[in-house]
């Protein structure tokens, strides 16, 4: 006996734009704290705020999605992020020229490989925001390949 039943499917698209506070603090700062989840009610200079689970970590911040560069094995050439194996992390904006937090939310995490589509353009966009980098950004580039990986974050917040 063969018999059918509707079932109701409900389809999220993504948002395509952050609240507006959040992306003004991604835009206006060029550091945030990236890892395992924290205590919420902690300050970022506090002695107790990253407890080894969140690192300030330099970015690139386009459409929506934040680029950020970490290296495989931790040295002292590149920042080393933890928790970029796990699916999700938490992200803190903070305020410029302040150690207080702006913002807290959760961040989905995606590793683009070398090789990927979006790799290119998000090492470009990471090589641009790059403060320190000595010599053209194809150089960083062709390091961050060998040595770092790349991870796209997608914020998890509600409008």
């Amino acid at each position: 006996m063969l018999g059918e039943i509707e079932v109701p499917v409900f389809l999220q698209t993504p948002e395509k734009q952050l609240p507006k506070h959040i992306e003004d603090g991604l835009k206006r700062s060029d550091v945030i704290w990236v890892g395992l989840d924290v205590k919420a009610d902690r300050e970022l200079g506090g002695r107790n705020s990253v407890s080894g689970k969140l690192v300030p970590a330099w970015f690139a911040y386009r459409q929506g999605k934040i680029y950020l560069l970490s290296q495989r094995r931790p040295g002292p050439q590149e920042q080393t992020i933890p928790g970029l194996d796990e699916h999700e992390v938490a992200v803190i904006t903070r305020r410029k020229g302040r150690d207080t937090a702006l913002d807290r939310f959760r961040a989905s995490v995606r590793i683009i490989e070398p090789g990927a589509a979006d790799y290119d353009q998000a090492a470009a966009a990471l090589a641009d925001r790059r403060r320190s980098r000595a010599g053209p950004p194809e150089d960083s580039m062709a390091r961050w390949r060998e040595d770092c990986v790349i991870a796209e974050l997608t914020p998890l917040v509600s409008v």
